[in-house]
């Protein structure tokens, strides 16, 4: 158990490997990685870039063996809890603000241990107030490996941000809202972009996505002013609406070099996985196309893809797109006028609500296998007051059938009764028995009156 816990206390023995020695050439200037002023206000970081061939300056920090002598008589002379102890305390060395959180200058960050035991350096916010800002690669001689959720979020300031190439993540709306935010440098070595991390920059024209990059978030660029975007070779994961409300978006490319997505005439096709079809997930809203076709291959259509393509005219689709789709496909599209539809009447109309119109008077012709439809919003919805009229109408007629019904049972009722006291009289009077009531009746009863005939009891009554 001693020799085990010996063993990690090895491991964190290197993992300090960074911070010493860094906190030690630190103290020599001609040899300093970092420097900053006495108010701590700006950081200078001069770590050589990944491009130059001081890359490997790892070489000039002390070797293994230089170490193990450093340490043999810590090891020799303190039991383990001294040395976690000691540890600790260099990490308690760098300084903190208010809230206990670690500090460089503008920035406040926490210190974690990656998976091979190496302390590195996680960004949580940035109180500067500089427009143009280069993050460092490294902080108290550890790498600046992310970013995290909403660290620069709502920073009116930033113009221009440079990403160093340590970093491989950028946390969930860690540049959300930065409105002045036009220009962003990633550098090889970036991982994910994650959820809305770019959110509502709307001034943000141009990004280049590192060959590094394994996955876009939702709403990763959303509402941005992007007009172009290539998907690198490395990306496995786009969400639906990672460039969702960008209004300026003309195209998306794909590597040719991509596993995972293609693109057509400018939209962003993801490939179905275990023989399941495409999906169209992102159809440029400024694409200047007329007319797109969609591929046979795909069978499901992210929500809303043609929002607000103002240029679309005609667009070319079949049934069996659309096996997955259950949302609206076309919304606010002000010139579309005609789609071809591979696919039946009855196929089109099992869509509850394909068009969003932009008004009342927009109409669009859907050429179908088995006929034409000419369809707008009455199509769909139904023209309200007609269908009051039609309501107030049917109303009135049901309540004039039902008086018509009334006044003809009352009708009857009364003919009825007539005709029951007619009989009721007939036969009173009717002595001869031949249903009619007549002059001969009552010469009948003239006679039998007068005692010149008689009358059987029948007709008597």
């Amino acid at each position: 158990m001693q020799k085990y816990a010996l063993t990690k206390i090895l491991a964190c023995v290197l993992a300090m490997l960074m911070l010493l020695s860094t906190l030690a050439i630190s103290t020599a200037s001609a040899n300093s990685y970092i420097s900053y002023s006495e108010n701590t206000s700006s950081v200078d970081e001069t770590t050589p870039d990944e491009n130059t061939s001081d890359k490997n300056w790892f070489d000039k920090l002390p070797s293994i063996s230089d170490i193990k002598d450093y340490f043999e008589g810590l090891f020799a002379t303190k039991d383990e809890t001294s040395i976690s102890d000691y540890f600790l305390g260099l990490i308690n060395t760098i300084p903190t603000n208010d809230e206990g959180d670690r500090i460089l200058g503008d920035y406040v960050f926490r210190i974690g241990l990656d998976s091979t035991y190496i302390f590195d350096v996680e960004i949580i916010s940035y109180t500067g107030t500089a427009d143009e800002l280069e993050i460092p690669a490294r902080m108290y001689g550890m790498a600046v490996t992310s970013i995290d959720s909403s660290a620069f979020s709502e920073n009116l300031n930033l113009t221009y941000v440079k990403i160093p190439y340590t970093v491989k993540s950028i946390g969930d709306g860690a540049f959300l809202n930065c409105e002045n935010l036009t220009n962003v440098k990633l550098a090889r070595g970036l991982k994910t972009i994650d959820d809305s991390a770019f959110n509502g920059c709307t001034n943000l024209s141009e990004i280049k996505i590192p060959a590094t990059v394994t996955s876009i978030g939702s709403s990763a660029f959303s509402g941005t002013a992007l007009t172009e975007v290539t998907i690198p070779a490395s990306v496995e994961y786009v969400a639906d609406d990672a460039f969702g409300y960008c209004e300026y978006m003309e195209y998306i490319t794909v590597s040719s070099r991509n596993k995972n997505y293609y693109s057509v005439d400018g939209a962003l096709v993801r490939i179905g996985e275990d023989g399941e079809g495409d999906t169209l997930v992102v159809y440029p809203t400024a694409s200047l196309n007329e007319e797109f076709t969609v591929p046979e291959t795909v069978t499901t259509m992210s929500d809303s893809i043609f929002n607000s393509c103002a240029n679309l005219k005609t667009v070319y689709m079949s049934a069996s797109n659309c096996q997955d789709t259950f949302s609206t496909l076309f919304v606010f599209c002000s010139e579309l006028e005609t789609i071809y539809f591979d696919g039946t009447v009855a196929e089109w109309n099992e869509f509850e609500m394909p068009i969003f119109f932009v008004s009342e008077d927009q109409n669009v012709t859907v050429i179908c296998n088995d006929g034409t439809l000419v369809v707008n919003e009455a199509y769909y919805y139904g023209d309200e007051e007609s269908s009051d009229d039609e309501a107030t109408e049917d109303e009135a007629s049901k309540d004039e059938a039902t008086t018509d019904e009334a006044t003809k049972d009352e009708a009857s009722k009364d003919e009825a009764s007539k005709d029951e006291a007619t009989k009721d009289e007939f036969d009173l009077g009717d002595v001869n028995g031949d249903g009619k009531l007549n002059i001969r009746d009552a010469t009948l009863i003239q006679k039998y009156l007068a005692k010149l005939l008689s009358l059987s009891d029948e007709q008597k009554e």
